[in-house]
């Protein structure tokens, strides 16, 4: 009789340790809906555990005070499982500006624009945070928009919001793109573009044709 209390009081023990997993698995789960599962080995058996299911849908993006790059926007999207990818990219200039607009395939954190240029006398490098202005509410696309006033000074160059790059055909031939989306603090995907793609050769990035 006393093994088989001994066995009684070791199988409410493991109930009670396994109810224990369960509760903290819900708590997980309500702080980091990602999670999917969690095994667990009792008694030489392996259980295994679903944590969480879907990640939940918001329906909004939340903003960030934290950016992981040079950026003026970026947003926490940490329930949202699958990282972004660049679906079209546009641009196009007038007398005094450039204006980009890239659209994603998911959402992102942060989306940077980079621009190289070599007229054979100067060489000259910018970097500029892209803005959020529309997304899928189901998270199944993303908007990223950028407009630049050309200046001619060097002081007055800011990242996101001047560039130095003169608006013409001269200029534009001159000139190499590449534009890297993160997802969380991770690089999602990146795209380059332009006179010559190798001079962006510190990431693995697709060369894609622009429009």
């Amino acid at each position: 009789m006393r093994w088989r209390l001994w066995v009684l009081a070791g199988l409410r023990g493991a109930v009670a340790a396994l109810l224990a997993v369960v509760s903290l698995l819900t708590e997980l789960c309500r702080a980091h809906p990602r999670l999917v599962a969690v095994k667990l080995g009792l008694g030489g058996v392996l259980v295994s555990l679903a944590g969480c299911g879907e990640a939940e849908d918001t329906g909004r993006k939340r903003p960030s005070d934290t950016c992981y790059v040079p950026a003026e926007t970026c947003y926490d999207i940490t329930w949202w499982p699958e990282p972004a990818e660049i679906d079209t990219i546009t641009y196009v200039h007038h007398d005094d500006s450039w204006r980009y607009i890239v659209e994603l395939l998911g959402w992102g954190t942060v989306a940077n624009l980079e621009i190289h240029a070599d007229d054979g006398v100067v060489v000259w490098e910018e970097l500029h945070g892209m803005v959020n202005t529309e997304w899928a509410d189901d998270g199944s696309w993303d908007r990223w928009e950028l407009d630049l006033a050309v200046v001619s000074d060097p002081a007055k160059q800011e990242g996101g919001v001047t560039t130095l790059y003169a608006a013409n055909d001269k200029t534009e031939a001159t000139m190499t793109w590449r534009v890297v989306v993160y997802t969380d603090a991770e690089i999602a995907d990146c795209a380059v573009w332009g006179l010559d793609p190798t001079v962006f050769d510190d990431l693995d990035c697709r060369t894609i044709e622009a429009d």
